[in-house]
């Protein structure tokens, strides 16, 4: 919906703009002070409206097409027409980049109210807008060493909606889509102004992503890389091992990372349950010993996602550790805990893992089987030769179990002392 049809009283996510609607509006966003807000400069906290609107539209292609670019490559890109009015700016942006860093998909909307999809070719990142799938901005750049350096932007007339400078607001796309920054919109003290009168104007071009504004706010380094979905990690998310066998053989890169989580397409495989997946994928030259962002890795997820101990035994034969642990400190028998797998207990037990390792918290795996009621996997680990008594900041196994509600668990085991 555009601001003009909300002016005119048209409905959009149960907000109705009639009867005093942008009076309505512009109470309900806020100004942050510098100290309140998180960005340390006076801010205008645009959530209230951005946050709460729902896009509706009677052509049915822009809806599909909204929703449609999760699996998209570069070739759905369409051919690049800027229009008469485009114009081309120099400037020196500059990002890191992940050490594999194909083609592909820099960020893909999840629904209507997130307004474009950007994508990585040839060192250019591409903006599309989501809706209409029009080329609204490319910026040319050079990958030096780890680091894309953006040399020059060009835009279509209308390409970022006219707020902002446009590498400021070009910059603020790339950083809050692609790189998952919380950032405010790079705007003018009178853009700012006009903001706080009438909020949904930024609704339109830049959807719920707009969640703050500001003036003055520099960007810091964000905490991870620009990566891109590649074709094999798309070929694996729509479920084609044949695709993604031909692409390993054509020298496509298994292990790279994607844009949601660091995940490689192994990870993704493992998440699906996909076992023949996953064969083709360790064929191809699929590292197993990855992780996520989290410090997931493929055989933790199997296990999460309920792979069977012969699964787990190809991951292993492939190289897979069993003594990872990710960024809380939960190793694989405190998975097998928390989603109550006894058989995978036992197979990592009888492969020597150690039943008393902590969480960041303190926990082992049968303060969590213990909290979470899984009587099965508790007993699996009390089977083991786990330490039925151990103390942790939150208790006893017996006394964690009682405490969560688990009479039947807390039976298992002994009481203190």
């Amino acid at each position: 919906m555009g601001l003009w049809d909300w002016l005119r009283g048209k409905k959009n996510g149960g907000k109705t703009a009639g009867g005093g609607g942008v009076a309505a509006m512009a109470a309900e966003v806020r100004w942050l002070s510098a100290e309140e807000s998180p960005f340390g400069v006076r801010t205008l906290d645009l959530r209230p409206v951005t946050g709460g609107m729902m896009s509706t539209t009677t052509d049915p292609a822009n809806a599909s097409r909204a929703i449609s670019w999760g699996r998209a490559t570069v070739d759905a890109i369409p051919p690049i027409d800027l229009g008469a009015g485009a114009k081309t700016i120099a400037c020196a942006l500059s990002y890191p980049v992940a050490p594999a860093f194909p083609d592909g998909l820099l960020f893909a909307p999840q629904a209507m109210e997130e307004k474009w999809a950007l994508f990585h070719r040839a060192g250019s990142i591409v903006a599309v807008r989501s809706w209409t799938g029009q080329v609204a901005a490319v910026a040319r750049g050079t990958r030096v060493g780890d680091r894309l350096v953006i040399e020059d932007l060009t835009t279509a007339e209308t390409g970022l909606a006219g707020f902002g400078e446009p590498v400021a607001m070009f910059d603020w796309l790339v950083r809050t889509h692609a790189l998952g920054q919380a950032l405010p919109l790079p705007v003018s003290e009178p853009e700012l102004e006009l903001l706080a009168g009438v909020p949904l104007m930024v609704f339109g071009p830049f959807g719920r992503l707009a969640a703050f504004a500001a003036v003055g706010f520099s960007a810091p380094e964000p905490v991870w890389p620009l990566r891109a979905f590649g074709v094999v990690i798309q070929a694996v998310s729509g479920g084609d091992v044949a695709k993604v066998r031909a692409l390993l053989a054509a020298g496509a890169d298994a292990n790279v990372p994607s844009p949601i989580g660091g995940f490689t397409a192994l990870h993704v495989a493992m998440v699906r349950g996909e076992v023949e997946m996953m064969r083709a994928l360790l064929a191809g030259g699929a590292n197993v010993k990855l992780r996520t962002d989290r410090g997931m890795d493929p055989i933790g997820l199997g296990i999460v996602q309920g792979a069977p101990p012969a699964i787990l035994e190809e991951l292993r034969a492939a190289g897979a550790a069993l003594d990872v642990v990710n960024i809380d400190g939960f190793g694989l028998l405190h998975a097998a805990a928390e989603v109550n797998r006894p058989e995978i207990v036992a197979w990592l037990t009888g492969r020597g893992v150690a039943l008393e390792t902590r969480t960041g918290r303190g926990l082992t795996p049968l303060h969590i089987a213990c909290g979470l009621g899984h009587a099965e996997a508790a007993r699996a680990l009390i089977a083991a030769g786990a330490d039925a008594t151990a103390p942790s900041p939150s208790g006893t196994p017996r006394e964690i179990a009682q405490r969560e509600g688990h009479p039947s668990v807390a039976a298992l085991l002994p009481p203190a002392g």
